[in-house]
């Protein structure tokens, strides 16, 4: 999508069905329980000899935007594997990756004689046509404001205003993005996060001593509220993020100047958090996992 105006309304219907109180109100008990068996399973691996948490946590996300897109889990944190559609969804994010970094090498990839390339490239195709399942669901929601899916109260919201229409098309696309960014890249990040935590003793200890004085009931506030958590989870963001690579834009318009230089409307722009997140001008010591700041005090065990 180029045109921002579009892009505007776009954002606009998607702010209300993603803000942090309809979050809260209408998906976290479905959240919460599939946290809590994604940690059991967990535990019980752990308890047999060894745990594969990137395979947890993947399930576990995995379950909860299919859940908040769909409407409906697919239920692979039970199964305890993944199906079909998650390889497809696996796939689309190499097709994503290849389309963004090697764009001009791209298009010559769909000619390819080679079955495990066409998978790939033509990933995407059965991550949307899956996204029907979502506009079944969002149709079922006959007040607009059921939890259906996340798009009913899109739905809703867009039938409130003037020239505003949600095509079931766009359902489609929006359901199979929604499940491409919500998966892999969650449990990517979560398995980095307790690498790096397990990989610092000291943070470790200081991390668990901080959530332990959270109640058992773990509220929103209390958790966004936590120092050290935040800290952990920002500096897995910076130096693991799951989405490293470009990200293109077009610019608009006349056309944008940026300290001197002149970019043409229409050229392609992108930056990458890879190279950014580890500039020393900004993060002294970049490519040294900080979870821990200096100004944390940690007390030693008596």
């Amino acid at each position: 999508m180029r045109d921002p105006h579009q892009h505007a309304a776009r954002r606009r219907l998607f702010a209300r069905a993603f803000s942090n109180n309809s979050l809260l109100t209408h998906w976290e008990p479905e959240i919460r329980q599939k946290t809590q068996l994604a940690v059991a399973k967990i535990k019980n691996d752990a308890q047999n000899g060894s745990a594969d948490i990137l395979k947890w946590w993947t399930l576990m996300a995995t379950d909860v935007i299919a859940h908040l897109s769909f409407g409906e889990s697919f239920r692979m944190l039970e199964l305890g594997k993944q199906t079909p559609y998650i390889d497809a969804i696996q796939a689309a994010l190499l097709c994503g990756v290849a389309r963004n970094e090697l764009s001009w090498i791209f298009p010559i990839l769909r000619h390819l004689p080679f079955k495990g390339i066409r998978d790939i490239v033509n990933a995407d195709n059965v991550v949307f046509e899956h996204g029907a399942k979502a506009v079944q669901n969002m149709s079922s929601a006959s007040d607009g404001l059921s939890t259906a899916n996340l798009f009913s109260q899109m739905l809703a919201q867009a039938q409130g205003q003037e020239k505003t229409e949600i095509k079931d098309s766009t359902v489609r696309t929006e359901a199979g993005n929604l499940i491409v960014a919500g998966s892999d890249t969650t449990a990517i990040t979560l398995t980095y996060l307790a690498w790096a935590v397990l990989s610092q003793p000291r943070l470790q200890a200081a991390l668990e001593l901080e959530v332990c004085g959270l109640s058992p009931s773990l509220t929103f506030d209390e958790l966004k509220s936590a120092p050290l958590l935040n800290s952990v989870i920002e500096e897995t963001l910076r130096l693991y993020g799951a989405a490293p690579g470009a990200l293109p834009r077009v610019v608009p318009g006349k056309g944008l100047s940026v300290r001197g230089y002149f970019i043409p409307p229409g050229t392609v722009v992108s930056t990458q958090a890879y190279t950014l997140h580890r500039d020393s001008t900004v993060f002294p010591d970049a490519h040294r996992y900080d979870g821990l700041p200096s100004s944390y005090v940690v007390i030693p065990d008596m």
